[in-house]
């Protein structure tokens, strides 16, 4: 009897054990859940970063920089199509002439790329599809080719350039010039020679632009794009992102909020995670490996992002107001999960454009100043 007892109070031991330890692993894996989706609050405490003008003032409506592949050769545009460019990774800047935009067309510029074909600048006209991409040839002539497919908007180092109506140009020696969405619709596209110049020919370049739109839920304005390898992250109006891991050739809708209606102005993506930001200080983290995002909390609500740049070893992120002014620089060591606001002179506009080169990272600010960030240090 005694024995049938013990055996009794054993196998209870057991079940009750068992029912702890199940207990524990679920709370566990609620905690481990709910740590993954807290928000990450900006800190009060200014970061140490030392930002250094090195160049003050030469492109009013400075809209893009960029630098190549070597981090040595940079480049800027304007609003209106003016260039400067540095050869020595940014720490100096020069006056380098006009792309030869339509004198009729209103053309504005906010699309720069730097690729291993040259480079390339796209333009948009307001409340119009129309849109242009510029190519430089070795020999110093702009190509273009135009058409009724989409203003251009913004464009990443890595060969691609997103704007109006979903629009997504990859810029590569092996593209296929076709607009590609389940339909083609080559006649969009201008490649006839009759309004050429002596510094700009209108052309076929088709051997290095592919022309694609996202998916009907997608064909909406979108201002940012990010690449790294085959992952590309683009960002635009309505809160929409949209994640592509086979080098924009299938996407997927990951918003973070589908209830915003506000758009998103700057992302970024790396091997690990992803960066988008935009009005009302709005601002989020994408864990590509657990497939989740963590809201960043704590930049005033009268801000905007505009500009993101984020690798493995710093994320800055930039703007300000919507009328050009106060401008911000925020910064991260750590892969976007602590950040701190880094000082920059307030007599300057709002940041529009982030780009690393051999020296360091820099900003550039909507009235034509260009900084550095002098101090690496955490």
């Amino acid at each position: 009897m005694l024995g049938i007892k013990n055996d009794i109070l054993f196998k209870l031991l057991i079940a009750v054990s068992i029912v702890i330890i199940w207990v524990s692993y679920s709370i566990s894996l609620f905690k481990q859940k709910s740590n993954s989706n807290q928000e990450i609050v900006i800190s009060k405490a200014l970061g140490n970063g030392n930002w250094e003008t090195v160049s003050g003032g030469l492109l009013p409506d400075l809209r893009r920089i960029a630098f190549d592949n070597s981090g040595r050769f940079g480049v800027g545009v304007s609003l209106e199509g003016y260039l400067i460019t540095s050869k020595d990774g940014g720490l100096t800047w020069d006056l380098a002439g006009k792309i030869p935009l339509d004198p009729d067309g209103m053309e504005i510029v906010n699309s720069l790329a730097i690729t291993n074909d040259g480079l390339f600048v796209g333009t948009a006209v307001d409340e119009s599809l129309y849109g242009a991409i510029y190519h430089l040839t070795d020999s110093g002539k702009w190509q273009v080719q135009e058409g009724n497919y989409g203003g251009l908007l913004n464009g990443a180092n890595n060969s691609l350039m997103v704007g109006s109506n979903g629009l997504i140009a990859k810029l590569s020696s092996t593209a296929n010039s076709t607009l590609t969405d389940g339909q083609t619709n080559s006649s969009n596209t201008n490649n006839k020679e009759t309004r050429s110049k002596s510094d700009k020919e209108i052309t076929n370049l088709s051997e290095l632009i592919t022309l694609q739109q996202l998916p009907l839920w997608g064909q909406i304005n979108l201002y940012s794009v990010g690449q790294k390898d085959e992952k590309v992250l683009v960002a635009g109006d309505y809160g929409l992102v949209c994640l592509s891991t086979d080098t924009a050739k299938s996407w997927k809708n990951i918003s973070p909020d589908r209830t915003n209606k506000f758009p998103f102005y700057g992302a970024s993506i790396t091997d690990d995670f992803g960066l988008v930001g935009g009005i009302n200080g709005s601002f989020w983290r994408f864990n590509y490996h657990k497939n989740n995002w963590q809201q960043i909390t704590g930049l005033n609500k009268e801000l905007t992002i505009f500009a993101i740049y984020a690798d493995k070893e710093s994320c800055v992120a930039g703007g300000g107001q919507l009328m050009g002014t106060s401008p911000f620089i925020l910064y991260s060591a750590n892969k976007g999960l602590e950040w701190k606001q880094e000082l920059i002179p307030q007599n300057y506009g709002r940041i529009v454009s982030i780009a690393k080169s051999i020296n360091g990272v820099f900003v550039a600010t909507i009235d034509g100043h260009i900084l550095i960030r002098k101090n690496n240090s955490k």
